[in-house]
């Protein structure tokens, strides 16, 4: 059969869900219930559009439509199709995916035709299943004709996996036909139909598993099964999708109303990102943090991108090279190790101290004229040995004070109030935002309280890794390169002489590095490349290994780059211990590194780029407190 495609709708755009994350399919109709049995069931165009619409709403991004003749029966007529597809797009900007299954009486050739409707994407079963009682047939020559059309005619296909045998007959059909229109392999665990497999969660990771290398896959749970699979594919890294309303029984599904809002909401609000490192005890992946990974070219063109990188976050000490540089353009005088420490999270070293008491004894200011909380030093020797002379937590020693106290100074400087310098409306704060604006190259989205009390700008993930590269590429003498030049020649200044952050600046010529609480870290090479990382969780002890991994690996291939390549080894592989003995490590779990750990959105590729595996400089570097998990404001 063949079909001419010229007159073939614009196709959706495949970000109808509003950019990267968890993409939702509801499925609001199906082919085997009844309308007596499930009134709210649309079976109507009108009925269906206004549930697409009503779905739109809630977070969906893809429709899978099954339609009702007149009768309110399952068709497939194909004038009935091309008016939904259409009725559909002039509504909604959903993707419309059609199914190619119809109901289990249908006739191949009337399921071939469902792609003359012109639909974004398709369905395609991969095999034969006991459907209940009857048959769901889908023979070898049947998937290799509809196969064959969704590439000849650009429909993306769907591939539904009802039973373990699909996974084998989807890697038969790609090894004989190549890979599908847009070259990417997705898949639907169809779980829960009497007669396949079963919906739960050790038959869910099996599929998942046996899927072929680089393919995404969402879960479907049939009737009682919709939040066990729901909840199985969340865990296990994949997504779920709106259930068809169909229960093992013949019955819906007790509180299938409102699943589809719920799941929006949430999905909305939290796309799940990948997984970016992985802490392995005695052979087993014990915990996971998710996260979200941008780098950038030296030319600013995004590198690898992974996880929500546009949406707003707030970098917490990340900023302070972006504040100590709106500080110098108000007219703060500091040059080397004192403006380094302006922008540091420092440790609490006897150096850092003295350098603030520096900083504000210059301004005609004192210790008690600093506004953020009394700490103890984060360096573990420094805190013992002030905590043994009979010191107690002060200002001075809170990691923040050398922001606090560079603020002080400029507030002298540029006469302006002293006792309001927190206040986000001070001149001060109010320059601060705008640079910060400027650097990122968008507008702050947020104004929060940081943890040392002074205002905290919120910009994405992306914006904050173009600031960095703004820094370095920035013009000698500017102020913005004044920042970076100090920070890169006084690492120890900016953190602690026994920081992983510290370590990794020494092992790389011109890299700027700046972590932040929660979980963040910024770096910028001198060429313009530059990262920035995220954790959900907020977990400080998954920045060095991921940190430094991602290092190497754009590094290890240009010679002269890396002064120490046994830093960036070490760091990357924070051990575990069980008794005070290694008995596994933290790892980065990054494209190419290879493990995997069912992380959601992939983060892209970098092209040319290898793991750690093999690379010489295996050692061991005593005093790095690598799995620190400290909190820097």
């Amino acid at each position: 059969m063949t079909a001419d495609s010229s007159n073939r709708p614009a196709a959706r755009p495949a970000t109808a869900s509003g950019g990267t994350g968890t993409m939702i399919t509801v499925a609001p109709t199906g082919a085997e219930l009844d309308k007596a049995v499930v009134p709210p069931l649309p079976v109507t165009l009108e009925e269906l559009v206004t549930t697409a619409k009503e779905c739109r709403e809630a977070g969906a991004a893809m429709i899978h439509v099954h339609i009702r003749g007149a009768d309110a029966q399952p068709t497939l007529d194909l004038g009935r199709l091309k008016e939904t597809v259409r009725a559909l797009r002039e509504s909604t900007d959903l993707i419309v995916q059609l199914s190619t299954g119809g109901a289990v009486t249908d006739p191949f050739e009337r399921r071939l035709a469902v792609l003359d409707a012109a639909p974004d994407s398709c369905s395609l079963t991969c095999g034969t299943v006991n459907f209940g009682d009857e048959i769901f047939m889908n023979p070898w020559p049947f998937m290799c004709e509809l196969y064959v059309r969704t590439q000849e005619l650009a429909v993306v296909p769907e591939f539904e996996l009802f039973d373990m045998g699909h996974v084998a007959a989807l890697h038969r059909l790609l090894d004989k036909y190549g890979p599908p229109f847009g070259r990417h392999v997705h898949c639907d665990l169809v779980m829960g139909v009497p007669g396949g497999m079963p919906g739960n969660a050790a038959t869910l990771v099996q599929a998942a598993a046996a899927l072929p290398e680089g393919a995404t896959w969402s879960a479907t749970g049939i009737g009682r099964t919709t939040l066990p699979v729901m909840f199985a594919a969340l865990a296990a890294g994949g997504f779920p999708i709106g259930a068809e309303l169909l229960a093992g029984g013949g019955q819906p599904a007790a509180g299938e109303p409102g699943t589809a809002a719920a799941i929006g909401e949430r999905g909305a609000a939290a796309p799940v990102n990948p997984v970016l490192a992985e802490v392995v005890r005695s052979g087993v992946v014990e915990s996971r943090h998710r996260g979200a990974l941008v780098v950038l070219a030296a030319d600013g063109s995004v590198l690898l991108a992974g996880g929500g990188v546009d949406r707003p976050m707030f970098p917490r000490s990340s900023n302070k090279p972006m504040q100590a540089a709106a500080m110098l353009r108000c007219g703060l005088r500091l040059d080397g190790e004192l403006l380094a420490l302006a922008a540091a999270s420092h440790s609490g070293e006897d150096f850092h101290v003295a350098g603030v008491r520096e900083i504000l004894s210059q301004a005609g200011l004192s210790q008690s004229d600093l506004q953020c909380p009394p700490d103890l030093p984060l360096d573990d020797g420094a805190r013992n040995a002030w905590l043994r002379s009979g010191g107690v937590a002060d200002r001075v020693h809170m990691n923040c004070s050398g922001k606090h106290a560079a603020m002080l100074a400029t507030s002298v400087a540029a006469g302006w109030p002293t006792g309001s310098y927190r206040d986000p409306a001070h001149p001060l704060q109010v320059q601060i935002r705008q640079v910060i604006g400027m650097l990122a190259g968008e507008p702050v989205s947020a104004i929060g309280v940081d943890g040392c009390g002074a205002p905290l700008f919120s910009i994405s993930l992306i914006g904050l890794a173009r600031a960095f590269r703004a820094l370095v590429l920035a013009e000698p003498g500017t102020a913005e390169r004044r920042v970076a030049d100090a920070m890169r020649a006084n690492p120890t200044w900016t953190s602690g002489t026994t920081r992983p952050e510290a370590a990794m600046v020494g092992a790389v010529p011109g890299l700027l590095m700046k972590s932040g609480a929660e979980g963040v870290c910024t770096f910028a090479l001198a060429d313009g490349r530059a990262g920035a990382v995220k954790f959900d969780d907020g977990a400080q002890r998954a920045v060095p290994p991921v940190m430094a991994e991602l290092l190497a690996r754009l590094l290890t291939a240009e010679p002269g780059q890396v002064r120490d390549l046994a830093v960036l080894v070490a760091l990357a592989r924070t051990p575990v211990t069980g008794a005070g003995v290694p008995v596994g490590e933290i790892r980065a779990v990054l494209p190419g590194s290879g493990t995997s750990a069912g992380s959601g959105p992939t983060p892209r590729r970098m092209p040319g780029l290898t793991g750690l595996t093999g690379l010489p400089g295996l050692t061991d570097l005593k005093g790095l407190t690598g799995s620190e998990n400290q909190s820097m404001d």
